[in-house]
């Protein structure tokens, strides 16, 4: 009986180490996460000078666009200019920039349809020096192979180690004294 209970001890302690020590001991895996990747297609780029009192427009050549499409639209013009987006279709305004010199923003496009841009030289004596990029812009997802290195067993179970090292421990000594 001596044997068996002294066995069951050290058995415990075998054990208790093995339950300690593994939330130290970390594998290596390869997971597969999503990230996301700007994307951007320029639409159109003009530069131009308009005279004074003159205006530029756009309507010849419209830019086809989507509902929901997002464009940067990129303005720089000196002296001043009044900058004016338009939608074919009903001619509404979506956007109007009185006395825009340096612009840089992102638009959703309201409705599908084409859209054209108008300029106008409110200055009666300079002309101005203008430049127009629009780009659609988007994000597209994709996936890349990510090594991590994870925990073979939670933390946790270095607590009930630590227990079983104790009752082994009381195990293995009343074995020893036993008669």
């Amino acid at each position: 009986m001596k044997k068996v209970v002294l066995a069951v001890g050290a058995l415990a302690l075998t054990i208790s180490v093995l339950l300690i020590a593994m939330p130290f001991v970390y594998i290596s895996e390869t997971i597969t996460e999503p990230y996301q990747v700007p994307k951007s297609l320029q639409l159109q780029k003009n530069s131009f000078i308009l005279d004074s009192g003159d205006m530029y427009s756009s309507q010849n050549a419209p830019l086809e666009l989507t509902e929901e499409d997002v464009i940067n639209v990129k303005v720089d013009s000196y002296p001043a200019v009044d900058f004016y987006f338009i939608e074919v279709r009903n001619g509404g305004l979506n956007y109007s920039f009185p006395s825009c010199v340096d612009m840089d923003q992102n638009w959703t496009i309201p409705t599908s349809g084409k859209y054209y841009f108008v300029f106008n030289n409110p200055d009666s004596m300079t002309p101005t020096n203008t430049t127009i990029i629009v780009k659609r812009i988007w994000t597209e997802t994709a996936y890349r192979d990510v090594s991590i290195n994870r925990q073979l067993l939670p933390f946790e179970y270095a607590y009930l180690g630590v227990i079983l090292i104790l009752a082994g421990l009381g195990i293995s000594i009343y074995a020893l004294n036993e008669k």
